[in-house]
């Protein structure tokens, strides 16, 4: 499918329900808000800690990681010690590579997660096979007979889990390292599952590039029809921390929110996990109110980034076509190094004098032959719409941008929208924003790519499969290299997927075994087992030898 289409309207499709214990996920029911501890459940005092900071935060789903049979023998006791502090949450066990955990974890978990990817399949960075794409089907499906006879016994969920990550080399070989190889990955096994009578099914299709986030769930829902819609799991992996990590989590969460799909979330962040919660609840307190889904769309190609409008020349500045999103500034803006504007202009009367033209501020986009800016509440709905009526503009479009704006989390969904769909050539932005605003408004263009001004990191929330202090060493990478623009990082904290979600990094840093880092350039594995104490001046000095090192 090389089509992908957009909503002209909000409006939530209405998915399959999906019991999970108490829970009701999907169908006409609230979104779930769901998050991940990262203790062990053999460290249980640790564990019972996180689970009790998740519970007063408000955390509907708790999710563990069981790499292990030691970790599912042991959640028995942790069970006993939530029901004495009067915890009442379904769990929800992640299981990698070893299907029999999966298979067991039936007994004990209310929802159990597998990865299509890792579960019979061979992973991504091994050897090509020589099975063809059939053989690998049927394999699937006998290795998810039995899962399915423990799910109806127990009366259990599944998630089926798709990483971009960890994409199969068979799927692979078939569609590539993109959203159709995800959606097919995730669909293959939906449908097994349902051919086995397992209709209590959620599905997530998750990526460190939110703009891949995006496009993978809405071409499921297109490639699921005329079946029912599954009840899909919404987040970005490896998104990272502070604002930059809940930027990223709002430009793949947000929009495909306001479109109506997803049913549960999880804002992955390198941070306390209770942190999750309290920024996704803010992101599902902005959304508007329920109305049935809207039933007219613009189509468009899957490859496309930027609609393509008419070209005009300001000066050194080009704005339209393939051109780089421009960023405009009203002088007087304060200056703040993460958003270094292309050029400024003088507010008027009648608008932004530039270079001998007149940018007019528009309450609706219009045709004209000039460049001009659209001032609106919902820049979003209001640009698909325009494009899907008149097709490409006949002359650049802009997007004003207000600290009035940024100040609504509703409206920075929709720049967030606006900026990832490609739908405008540039930015006005006013004079009236504070550093704080214009810091936000830097990383909505990194995590949408529009426009690259800082360093970027793909790090991942932290689980119990982590090897290493995840945010301590962060933050230590962050610390001294937070100033090499456009230079991508990844810090991973375990192999499950690491190497796959860091696809795109120029350099990685992986956790391989206690206390044990190997080092990355691109794909390709440079440093084995390294000591943590060696391993961040080690990543330093391949950025240096690799000629990508500036000074501060």
């Amino acid at each position: 499918m090389e089509q992908i289409r957009y909503p002209l309207g909000p409006g939530r499709r209405l998915s399959r329900p999906v019991k999970v214990g108490s829970l009701t996920i999907g169908g006409n029911n609230p979104i779930v808000l769901q998050s991940m501890i990262t203790a062990s459940a053999t460290d249980p005092k640790r564990a019972l800690a996180q689970i009790s900071a998740l519970d007063r935060a408000g955390c509907q789903l708790i999710r563990l990681s069981i790499p292990h049979q030691k970790e599912l023998e042991a959640t028995g006791n942790l069970r006993r010690l939530m029901t004495e502090e009067g915890i009442d949450r379904p769990l929800v066990a992640d299981v990698h590579f070893v299907p029999q955990l999966a298979i067991d974890a039936c007994e004990f978990f209310e929802k159990v997660r597998i990865n299509p990817g890792n579960f019979s399949d061979r992973p991504k960075n091994s050897r090509p096979s020589l099975d063809n794409f059939a053989v690998g089907r049927e394999r699937l499906k006998e290795a998810l007979i039995p899962l399915a006879l423990a799910a109806k016994k127990y009366g259990r969920a599944l998630r089926v889990g798709v990483n971009q990550g960890s994409l199969s080399e068979r799927m692979m070989a078939q569609f590539g390292d993109s959203p159709i190889g995800m959606v097919a990955s995730a669909l293959e096994a939906v449908d097994l599952l349902e051919d086995l009578g397992i209709l209590d099914l959620v599905v997530s299709l998750k990526s460190s590039n939110p703009l891949t986030v995006q496009k993978a769930y809405r071409l499921l829902d297109q490639m699921r029809e005329p079946k029912e819609p599954l009840a899909l799991h919404i987040g970005v992996t490896e998104a990272g921390e502070g604002l930059m990590g809940r930027a990223k989590s709002l430009v793949g969460i947000g929009p495909l929110l306001v479109d109506g799909l997803g049913d549960t979330i999880r804002v992955s962040l390198t941070e306390p996990s209770e942190h999750e919660i309290e920024y996704g609840g803010q992101l599902l307190a902005a959304l508007p109110p329920q109305c049935p889904p809207s039933t007219s769309y613009w189509t468009r190609p899957l490859a496309q980034n930027r609609v393509g409008n008419a070209v005009v020349n300001l000066g050194e500045v080009t704005l339209g076509g393939t051109s780089p999103l421009a960023i405009i500034a009203e002088i007087g803006l304060n200056k703040n190094p993460q958003l270094v504007p292309d050029i400024t202009v003088q507010q008027g009367a009648e608008g932004f004098e530039i270079e001998g033209h007149l940018l007019k501020v528009y309450p609706s986009p219009i045709p004209l032959p000039e460049a001009w800016v659209l001032d609106h509440p919902s820049p979003l709905f209001t640009l698909r719409a325009f494009y899907a009526q008149l097709g490409p503009s006949p002359c650049p479009i802009g997007l004003l941008v207000s600290n009035c704006a940024l100040n609504s989390l509703f409206t920075q969904i929709q720049i967030a929208g606006v900026l990832a769909e490609g739908l405008v050539d540039f930015l006005v932005i006013q004079a009236g924003l504070n550093i704080k605003e214009q810091t936000l408004l830097a990383y909505l263009l990194q995590a949408t790519r529009a426009r690259i001004f800082m360093t970027d990191y793909i790090a991942c929330p932290s689980c119990s499969r982590t090897l290493f202090d995840l945010e301590e060493t962060t933050a230590k990478i962050k610390a001294q290299t937070r100033h090499l623009k456009g230079v991508k990082i990844g810090i991973m904290g375990c192999i499950v997927n690491g190497p796959g979600e860091m696809a795109d990094a120029d350099f990685g840093y992986v956790g391989s075994g206690l206390g044990k880092i190997d080092l990355y350039l691109g794909q390709n594995r440079v440093s084995r087992g390294l000591d943590e104490a060696e391993a961040v001046p080690a990543l330093l000095a391949l950025i240096k030898t690799e000629g990508r090192w500036v000074e501060p």
